[in-house]
Formats: C-alpha cells, sequence, structure tokens
C-alpha cells in the first residue's frame, strides 16, 4: 500500500504537553466551559462559548464568539486569527500553542475522540492565579515542588526570599517578569481599557436620557450621533471599541449562534417523541450543515418571491433548534443561460445567505430538464462540509435532471451517502400536480423520488406557498420529527438584549443602533430596526461602512442588505472587488440615495 501524507495542527491547551488535541484538515470545533464544546476548558476567564476553530488547507482559523475577555496574539486582542505557522495565543488567560504535524501513514488515521474536557473543575481550583493580573504555570509549579522535596534548604531559602520580595515589592510585577511569556490579560479585556487601546477617548454620557435599566447588564459602548449635525460618516467609522472584543451584546451565558438574535430552543421541561431530544442533542454537538439547492429557471418564479419574503425566519428557527449551524444556497440553470450553478460556501452569516438569495432571479431554462447533476456536483464537491457535522442538501425545483446524467449523478450520491460523514438528499418538489398529471410532471416527480432515494432522503411536494418555511424546516430535520420541532421552536422567547434593542428602537435612538451594527455577529433585530427608521443621512453612514476596513465583512453585507430594502433597488457592493470597481458601485448607491431623499422630501 503506498504511503499516504496527511496534515493535522495540534493544539496544546495551557502551555501543558500533556493537554494536547489534534485537529484534521477540515475539521471544526468551539472552546470553551460549555459542555456543548468540543473542547472543553474549565476556567473562569473562558467564556461558555470562547471561539471556533476551523482548519482547513493549511490554515488554521479562530474566531472569538462573543466571549467576555477575548482573544490575545502577539500581544494584541484579536477577533479572527488566521494561522498558517505555528504561533500561540490566548484565551481568556489560558495560552492555546499550535503546531503543524504533517506524517506519512500507510492506514487511517487513529481515531481521534471529538470531545475533550481540559481543566476539570476540581484542577481548576489547584491552578486558581494567586493574584490578580498574575499567571502562574503549572508546569513551574509541579518542577517547584519537585524541587523542594529534593533540596530542602534551597527550598527554605527561595521561599524566605520570595516573602521578603512580596513586603518590599511589586509581586505581580515580579511574577509576570519570571512569566514573561504569558502577556498579561487583566488591563485589556475591559471596555474601557479597549476604548483607550483604540483611540483613547471615552464616549460622553447622555444627562438628557434616564437610565435604562436594561443597560445596566448590557453596557452601551455605542455612541449616538443622531442630534449631532457637524458629525460625518467617517466619524462613526473611526470609533470602533467593539471590533476587538464584543462587550454588551453578547453578555453572561448565552448558547451561541452565528445567525444571531433570535435565541436558542430549550429541550427542558416539555414533552418530545421518544428519542428527539438525544437527535437534537447530538445534532448541537457535532453540528449541521444544510446546503439548499434551488432550480432558478422561469418557471420558479412564485418560489423564489415567497422564499425571499421567508427566508430570514427561516434562519431563525433552523439556528434556533441547532446553534452550531452552517448554510449555503446554490443556484443552478441550464446550459445555454447566463450561468449554469452559482453558490456560497457553507457559512454563519445571515446577510451573505439574505444577499445572495436577494440576487437570484428566476430567468432562462427553455427547454424541461435542467442541470441538476451539474448543481448536486458543485454542492457535493465544492462546500466546505465539515466532517463531524450532520450534511443536508435540500434540492428544490419542478424540472428533472438530464438522462444522460444519470449514471454520473448516482455515482455522485453515493458518495456523499458513504463515508466517515455520512449526508442526505432530500427533494422537495413545487407547484401544484394536476389530476392526473402532465408528462412534465410525472417525470420531474420521479427524477427527484430517484435521487431521494439514491442518497437515502425524504421526498416532498409543496404546493402551498404560504407553508414555505414550516416545510424546509422539516425536509431539513426530517419530516418523522415535524410534531417536536414545531414544539420546540414554541419555546424560542427573546432574551434581555433583543428587548433593550426592542426599546431603542422605539426611542428612535438610531445612533445606538448604528454603533451596533458593527458588533458581530450583528444582531438581526438592529438591522430590522434601522430598515424601519433610517432616513438618506444613516444610508450615507452605511455607505461609509462600505468603504472602510475597519468593520467586519458581516457588518458591510447587513448595511448592503438594509441599503436594498429601504432603496428598492437591488444595489450592489463587491466587498473583495478592485477599488475602482467599488467606486463605482458606491457612486450608484450614493445616487439611488439622493433619488430616495428627493422622494422622501
Amino acid at each position: 500500500m503506498s504511503e499516504q501524507k496527511t496534515q493535522s495542527i495540534r493544539l496544546t491547551i495551557g502551555g501543558d504537553e500533556r493537554n494536547t488535541y489534534e485537529i484534521r484538515d477540515s475539521e471544526t470545533l468551539t472552546l470553551g466551559r460549555d459542555p456543548a464544546c468540543t473542547l472543553q476548558i474549565n476556567h473562569h476567564t473562558v467564556s461558555p462559548f470562547h471561539c471556533k476553530m476551523e482548519y482547513h488547507r493549511g490554515v488554521l482559523i479562530v474566531e472569538d464568539l462573543g466571549s467576555k475577555s477575548g482573544m490575545l496574539f502577539l500581544g494584541k486582542p484579536k477577533s479572527r486569527l488566521e494561522l498558517k505557522q505555528n504561533a500561540s495565543f490566548f484565551l481568556g488567560r489560558i495560552e492555546i500553542i499550535a503546531r503543524k504535524s504533517i506524517s506519512l501513514t500507510q492506514s487511517k488515521p487513529e481515531e481521534i475522540s471529538r470531545k475533550k474536557v481540559f481543566f476539570r473543575r476540581r484542577e481548576v481550583q489547584s491552578r486558581r492565579v494567586p493574584f490578580e493580573g498574575t499567571a502562574v504555570s503549572v508546569t513551574f509549579q509541579e518542577e517547584f515542588v519537585k524541587a523542594l522535596k529534593r533540596m530542602p534548604f534551597l527550598g527554605f531559602s527561595l521561599l524566605l526570599h520570595l516573602l521578603i520580595l512580596f513586603f518590599v515589592s511589586d509581586l505581580p510585577y515580579f511574577s509576570r517578569r519570571l512569566h514573561s511569556k504569558e502577556p498579561i490579560l487583566a488591563h485589556i479585556v475591559t471596555p474601557d481599557d479597549l476604548v483607550k487601546l483604540e483611540q483613547d477617548v471615552k464616549p460622553e454620557e447622555d444627562e438628557l436620557d434616564p437610565p435604562d435599566p436594561l443597560e445596566e447588564e448590557f453596557p452601551d459602548p455605542f455612541i449616538d450621533f443622531s442630534d449631532d449635525e457637524d458629525v460625518s460618516p467617517q466619524d462613526i467609522i473611526e470609533y470602533v471599541p467593539g471590533q476587538i472584543a464584543i462587550e454588551g451584546l453578547v453578555t453572561g451565558r448565552r448558547d451561541f449562534t452565528g445567525f444571531m438574535g433570535e435565541g436558542t430552543a430549550r429541550l427542558m421541561g416539555r414533552s418530545f417523541s421518544r428519542g428527539f431530544k438525544d437527535y437534537i442533542t447530538d445534532l448541537r454537538m457535532r453540528g449541521m450543515d444544510v446546503a439548499f439547492v434551488i432550480d432558478c429557471t422561469n418557471s420558479m418564479d412564485p418560489f423564489l418571491d415567497e422564499a425571499k419574503r421567508v427566508v430570514d425566519r427561516l434562519v431563525s428557527n433552523l439556528a434556533a433548534v441547532v446553534p452550531n449551524l452552517k448554510l449555503s444556497l446554490v443556484s443552478f440553470r441550464d446550459e445555454g443561460d447566463e450561468y449554469v450553478t452559482r453558490h456560497i460556501d457553507l457559512t454563519t452569516d445571515r446577510y451573505e445567505i439574505l444577499n445572495f438569495l436577494d440576487d437570484c432571479m428566476a430567468e432562462g431554462g427553455g427547454d424541461f430538464p435542467e442541470a441538476v447533476c451539474e448543481a448536486l456536483n458543485r454542492t457535493i464537491n465544492t462546500l466546505f462540509w465539515r466532517a463531524s457535522s450532520k450534511k443536508v442538501i435540500i434540492l428544490i425545483g419542478d424540472a428533472p435532471a438530464h438522462k444522460e446524467d444519470g449514471a454520473m449523478m448516482d455515482r455522485l450520491l453515493r458518495e456523499f451517502t458513504k463515508g466517515e460523514g455520512p449526508g442526505v438528499v432530500n427533494t422537495v418538489y413545487i407547484g401544484p400536480l394536476t389530476d392526473p398529471p402532465t408528462v412534465n410532471q410525472e417525470a420531474a416527480v420521479e427524477s427527484m423520488k430517484h435521487i431521494a432515494h439514491i442518497a437515502k432522503g425524504e421526498f416532498s411536494w409543496i404546493s402551498e406557498y404560504n407553508k414555505l418555511s414550516g416545510h424546509l424546516i422539516s425536509s431539513a430535520f426530517g419530516f418523522d420529527w415535524k410534531d417536536d420541532v414545531a414544539r420546540l421552536l414554541r419555546s424560542v422567547q427573546k432574551n434581555r438584549m433583543d428587548l433593550l434593542i426592542e426599546r431603542k428602537a422605539k426611542a428612535k435612538q438610531k445612533g445606538w443602533l448604528l454603533g451596533g451594527l458593527k458588533k458581530t455577529p450583528v444582531m438581526p433585530g438592529i438591522v430590522k430596526a434601522l430598515i424601519t427608521l433610517s432616513d438618506a443621512r444613516d444610508l450615507e453612514h452605511l455607505v461609509g461602512y462600505l468603504e472602510t476596513d475597519l468593520v467586519s465583512d458581516e457588518t458591510k453585507r447587513a448595511s448592503l442588505y438594509i441599503l436594498r430594502k429601504v432603496l428598492e433597488k437591488p444595489v450592489t457592493f463587491s466587498l473583495h472587488a478592485d477599488p475602482r470597481k467599488q467606486q463605482k458601485e458606491v457612486e450608484k448607491i450614493r445616487e439611488a440615495i439622493r433619488e430616495y431623499s428627493l422622494r422622501s422630501d
């Protein structure tokens, strides 16, 4: 058997070589105190859901999940890291050392447990930091105890000197110098210090507004520019305290989801079918990747209109059931049309999904069969599927695949349903079925039933578009759990941050909302409020977000989504295009804003 080269990256947790975890290529995991995390780190400076990691093609991508103490890399706070070399960074006071490893193996690498717990509660107590701002190495403590046992006199002398230093000098400073390899985080993680670190500017309190009791729990790091006529969009952009740490928008114990703002459905205290709780718990641990593959030819126009109306709520419901969720959209037509297939990769960015679907127009087609095989090929072989996740493809259309593609398509589907993380393909026929069905309808239904059978999925059809959202949710989780999922979704309640956003929107504090748009993940309540309240001047602020590099891609996509909804025009902005192309797109957006302003006046 020929040797195979495998690449992985080893994580050393807390600077202790005994606490290691190996990530293989295409694996995703979460780190935090919560038992639902892949790596559970029980330490008081680590948030319940602190960060997520993806290792893909030799690059370790680390994203902060709204933790209180944030991440530190090379002495600087970061919200996202892309590490291509051996490196170390900190989650709270816990050091994470990442080292690449390449090995030659003749067989499948040994299976590594997905779930590992570091620093269990009793271990945390024995490793407690003795002084604020001081991080003492666990390995140093152990070696120190051994040295005391071997050399009592030297140990007594060293202890005496330490006691003298305690009374005559700054012990935290001494300890910090002794363990200089671990930076001190106590002076970085507070919102006030983050502000000083960025611009040494502190927002003035608005003395006209009474204190909001909800803001005592959710501190307001935003500046209200709504009444300041002399402030330009750039003034808002340059003040980005939340770019480093998400303080105030995500506080306390909260299940994280990239599709932020709708809460998490609770399994406790409700009656479900046998096995449903275990099924959902397993999905939340493994994660769920769902790809919607949509026919975008002329006959699908009514479906696309309804999908654009309900997709925001659909995303919220899916994420409420499984917070560890990624979504993708693949649109397809046929040879000879403007395009054959288009897609966005699996993502947790709600507004990437919404903008992509908004750009999908029902055009082309002509002959009855469509490029179903090409669409499935792109979905299966191009998307970045996570190794451990449940993989679901939902094929939506009203036309069959080309007959000549049958053998190739069957081979693709069988490969997708095998392997370490097998997937499933569910098919949905769109539109009413006549009685008896026409030849075309019959061919489309048979083709979709065949695909679902080969890919171990389920076939269904939608004739009433007002039931679209619920039907697609059932297709994602399985129709056997339809009633249980509906019952679970009724347990979702608004959290205190959502209530605070509603209060700010009711008071029309647009400056606060514009500031909140810079926090990632972007909360949908803020976006919905800005769609309702924004005037031409606020839209100029959003254009300013598109032009700067100081805000995240998710903030830019959310800004573009608001601009589209308010202007009621399909304006475009290419995030990573040539600057000249971006400038032309911005000029078109500003022209649309001027037209909107004239209409409003």
